[in-house]
């Protein structure tokens, strides 16, 4: 009975959370989009692939096309009846649910099948906001993670028992891993660095070297992408430089909300085993012994954290010195490193405890969790909408919806633009002035960005809705015009035309105008 239990429970586990997540992607699908995933849509909508990739080169999107190919060929081809969202997010909840399960398959050469599941419920659980978004995000997120946990277990596969076939699977999860965003060449590179140091640790200097070899043809296909990246630079860039407060978020560690609830659990757990044991210096003891261990998958486990933190460090480093690249989505495979704090904790949990007293503690330890999901998940979903400008996402309504009348709305940044995309036409329209584009201060450098972007993208998908600034005052004399807190559009055309402006409507960060132009 026990054995069967052991057997099959773990893969109920996993189809029942492979249902409901498929679930939650079907049912967000409606969700309206923002301008990055409005994007991919586009892309995916393309009448070739060369169009597409004619897109990607242009810089309309700065990650390797394979997220985007995919998407290119099932619409296309096996399912040209399903909307890209429902199909998008349908696959990235497939994508997380397999990348659970391969975490369980890495878990499971370190633990028994109970402290393994405590483990991927730990984890699933603290960081259920991150892999909602995976699943709702239209973009390669979800992938890029789970490539990067491919890459782990192939590796620590190939230390476990090294042979030609295992080198050639790891070099192609590095190949794999590398394609699916523009940083996964940065974790394929810890991954493998990580690798080489456990080998050479242990004077295996000749699988040190197949491990380098394996990564050669990562890094050569990067080196491709970066020609591409190169002349995806000349549209300038909208990243800022981070902030300490940045580079605390991109390493993942346990600061959110739902992340202290796990530290309280754990804390509680802790007290009673100090309780019971009557200290916790035996336990300190036990991590120092685990930690010296000459296993080379010990050796191995224990330098992920330090290799990703480490290249995240100096990533936000180079950002804050030299040019910015640190955005802190970039950095979600970071989040692998809690599998290990929290398989960590249950192992000494399970050491010190008798079986029986840790399962129970552990599982009760789960409940808080789950109540917690189910509280607030529905305020993570809005919060992914408020991204779009101008949108209530309570109400799911646009600023502009009670005011439409056939008025020519001014979208003035590209963002607003984007979202607006699917409900295009004569009316809404995105101006584009050379003069202002070209001003030198920061604000105006980031609007400069979106001219271009916004100009790139109506050239490429033929839309006629941008227009020159003296164009679009010559040609009519009332809009609806959307600005948001920064825009310099609005200052810009009150200094040289008169005015009449009539504040319509007002939310967060955006308002309504009716523009008036006088003689």
């Amino acid at each position: 009975m026990i054995s069967a239990l052991n057997r099959y429970f773990p893969w109920l586990f996993f189809t029942i959370l492979t249902v409901l997540f498929c679930l939650w992607g079907y049912w967000s699908a409606t969700r309206p989009l923002w301008a990055d995933e409005m994007v991919s849509v586009e892309l995916v909508k393309s009448f070739s692939i060369l169009h597409m990739s004619s897109a990607i080169f242009d810089g309309l999107d700065a990650t390797p096309p394979v997220y985007t190919s995919y998407g290119w060929f099932m619409l296309h081809y096996i399912i040209p009846y399903v909307e890209p969202t429902v199909m998008f997010r349908v696959t990235n909840a497939i994508i997380v649910a397999a990348t659970i399960i391969i975490l369980y398959m890495l878990v499971r050469r370190f633990f028994d099948v109970t402290k393994s599941i405590i483990i991927i419920l730990f984890f699933v659980l603290s960081s259920l906001s991150n892999l909602s978004f995976f699943i709702t995000e239209l973009r390669t997120y979800a992938l890029f993670f789970c490539a990067t946990t491919i890459s782990i277990y192939l590796s620590e596969r190939a230390i476990r028992d090294p042979s030609p076939s295992k080198f050639l699977y790891m070099g192609l999860s590095y190949c794999f891993l590398a394609m699916s965003h523009t940083f996964g060449i940065v974790y394929a590179l810890c991954i493998s660095g990580s690798l080489i140091l456990v080998f050479i640790s242990s004077a295996n200097f000749s699988l040190a070297r197949n491990t380098l070899i394996s990564v050669v043809p990562a890094i050569l296909l990067f080196s491709v992408w970066s020609i591409v990246m190169a002349h995806q630079a000349k549209l300038g860039s909208w990243i800022p430089k981070p902030s300490l407060h940045d580079l605390s978020f991109a390493a993942y560690l346990p600061i959110s909300l739902r992340m202290k609830l796990v530290a309280i659990d754990i804390g509680l757990v802790v007290a009673i085993i100090y309780i019971y044991k009557k200290g916790l210096f035996t336990i300190t003891n036990s991590l120092a012994e685990w930690w010296r261990s000459p296993d080379s998958t010990s050796k191995f486990v224990a330098m992920i954290p330090i290799s990703f933190g480490l290249s995240t460090l100096a990533i936000w480093l180079l950002s804050r010195h030299l040019f910015s690249v640190f955005v802190i989505r970039y950095f979600f495979p970071n989040m692998l490193c809690n599998v290990i704090w929290i398989g960590l904790f249950v192992y000494f949990i399970f050491m010190k405890l008798p079986r029986i007293v840790a399962t129970c503690g552990m599982l009760c330890a789960i409940i808080p969790l789950v109540i917690f999901n189910i509280e607030h998940i529905p305020s993570e979903l809005i919060k992914l909408s408020e991204r779009i400008p101008c949108f209530d996402p309570v109400q799911e309504t646009y600023i502009e919806d009670p005011f439409r009348d056939g008025t020519p709305i001014l979208t003035l940044w590209m963002h607003s633009w984007l979202t607006r995309l699917d409900h295009r036409g004569d009316e809404k329209i995105f101006p584009i002035d050379q003069a202002l584009a070209k001003q030198s201060d920061v604000e105006n450098q980031k609007y400069n960005f979106e001219f271009n972007y916004a100009a790139r993208f109506a050239a490429w998908e033929g839309y006629p809705s941008i227009i020159k600034t003296e164009d679009l005052l010559g040609a009519k004399r009332n809009f609806l015009v959307l600005d948001d807190d920064h825009g310099p559009w609005l200052r810009f055309v009150q200094q040289t035309h008169k005015l009449k402006l009539t504040k319509l409507a007002e939310m967060k960060g955006c308002r309504l105008w009716r523009l008036e132009i006088g003689e």
